[in-house]
């Protein structure tokens, strides 16, 4: 018999030990992507509340920015950005959900950019879905990975220069619950800086899988899957994709405004070729005419283009003056560039050295 008050200790023998609940483990960027796509029918006719894209223009009204950033260009992919769930605030109380929000975000913008990719270029779906299962991403394609990471990085951190309230609160609701676990979970301040690169690479992943989703069996395809990540992975595109996600939003969509700038400005000039031969002047005159209205057309667009150069290139010039490229990724280029053209040549010749899109 063990002396009085010593039963508890005595007995240690016969006692259970506390069962440690344990930590549940994040799920994998890509089971996250599957259940999404799952869900929506493999993103055909939208994603929870993101919706198939529609092309209709630049934005480069003042009131679409904060204003100490007038003078900036929204691409028409930028106006309707899949934020849906992350602007369901109440269901997002941590990092985990945070995080899952990001990934199923930046998934689901991909699958419906890739629907509206095959659509603007006119050409068999088949072809260009054959060459994702090859595990290759046109590079066309792949720079508006580029330009949509970038979108979603500035939301985490903050630095997002449009003035819709729905980013500016998803941008609060990133420092409030990292905020309210720093000291608890974390033992040194986390911010949203070294939180994004702690998911960049899930964010990342997330994307290439939701291009391996096949919409007709209605799951992932492990095959592309993995062809597409051993071929794309964040390691292989990092330094260029860090690089370029870094540099301040406005020069970044000034790059993709120079991107989609020459693309369309070459498919006017097929155009106008077509309709304008070299011996258009002996033709009839109903072929005259259309030469006249190619003619038109091409002035007008490049007339309308070249306003938005005038507006972002009056940018440029000021943003450079008042220092606002030091410390960022753009740095070097921007001291070596006097003019917003310049700017563009050396950043579209960075951002794809194949010559594609310059």
């Amino acid at each position: 018999e063990p002396p009085d008050g010593y039963g508890d200790a005595c007995g240690c023998d016969s006692r259970t030990e506390p069962v440690v609940p344990k930590k549940e483990e994040k799920k994998d960027a890509c089971t996250i992507v599957e259940t999404l796509l799952n869900q929506s029918n493999g993103g055909k006719n939208g994603i929870n509340s993101c919706y198939r894209k529609n092309y209709n223009g630049w934005n480069c009204n003042s009131d679409q920015f904060e204003k100490s950033h007038a003078g900036a260009c929204m691409p028409p992919r930028r106006k309707s950005l899949c934020i849906y769930i992350l602007t369901l605030q109440e269901q997002i109380k941590d990092e985990d959900k945070l995080r899952e929000a990001f990934i199923k975000c930046a998934a689901a913008e991909t699958c419906l950019l890739w629907h509206n990719y095959k659509k603007d270029k006119n050409d068999n779906a088949n072809n260009l879905d054959n060459t994702l299962k090859g595990g290759n991403i046109p590079e066309d394609f792949k720079r508006q990975m580029f330009y949509t990471f970038g979108d979603y990085r500035d939301i985490c951190l903050g630095t997002d220069i449009s003035s819709d309230s729905n980013i500016k609160g998803i941008s609060r609701k990133v420092k409030d619950i990292l905020n309210s676990q720093n000291g608890k979970t974390h033992e040194q301040k986390i911010t949203p800086e070294s939180w994004w690169k702690s998911i960049e690479k899930e964010v990342w992943k997330g994307m290439l899988c939701a291009l391996s989703y096949d919409t007709e069996k209605k799951k992932m395809d492990p095959i592309v899957r993995k062809k597409l990540t051993d071929n794309n992975k964040y390691s292989k595109v990092s330094s260029t994709l860090e690089d370029f996600a870094s540099r301040p939003p406005f020069l970044r969509w000034f790059t993709e405004w120079g991107d989609q700038f020459c693309r369309e400005r070459e498919k006017q000039l097929e155009s106008l070729k077509k309709k304008c031969p070299e011996k258009i002047c002996k033709g009839t005159d109903e072929n005259k005419q259309k030469c006249t209205e190619a003619c038109s057309a091409y002035k007008t667009f490049i007339k309308n283009w070249k306003e938005n150069y005038e507006k972002q290139s009056e940018k440029y010039f000021q943003d450079k003056k008042d220092n606002k490229f030091e410390s960022t990724s753009a740095n070097a280029e921007t001291i070596s560039s006097n003019h917003a053209y310049e700017y563009l040549n050396k950043s579209l010749k960075k951002l794809c050295p194949d010559g594609s899109c310059s």
